[in-house]
């Protein structure tokens, strides 16, 4: 789904207009979600992304929740956003709901890619467990992992 263009108030974070509102579906995760920054290999940090909806990638050190400080990188990069997926499984017509992260690249000059590829601007991709996201040419590493229960 293509999210909405950034213009209500509400579409404010920490003092910045935000170039994407949050869809209908979002939701704050169910899982305590990690982001683990990799360079060169090396683990750098590790980022909790459980406490909110959603966690804002990009250079603007006043509103990126994950910071990228590489010049490649757009002030607001990209996205990544928890929303509410709800499956049927079409053998016991059983309904499941699970909260998911997604990442959205917010038509950044330089592209987000995931597992090597590059993402279409302004969709929405789902994220799976120990995917690798990357921003621009910048040589760091940003991978997913749900802590154990």
């Amino acid at each position: 789904s293509t999210p909405k263009p950034s213009s209500a108030a509400s579409d404010v974070y920490k003092r910045q207009v935000l170039k994407w509102s949050e869809p209908d579906d979002a939701r704050q995760p169910t899982s305590r979600w990690r982001v683990y920054e990799f360079k060169g290999g090396k683990e750098e940090k590790v980022m909790h992304i459980h406490r909110q909806s959603a966690y804002l990638v990009g250079r603007i050190k006043e509103s990126a929740d994950i910071l990228t400080m590489h010049p490649s990188c757009s002030g607001q990069h990209a996205v990544i956003q928890f929303r509410l997926k709800v499956s049927v499984d079409p053998t016991t017509n059983v309904e499941s709901r699970a909260v998911l992260p997604y990442v959205l690249d917010l038509e950044s000059t330089n592209g987000t890619f995931l597992n090597g590829e590059r993402l279409a601007p302004a969709r929405y991709v789902e994220l799976r467990e120990k995917d690798m996201l990357k921003c621009g040419s910048s040589s760091r590493e940003y991978v997913p992992i749900r802590a154990p229960a």
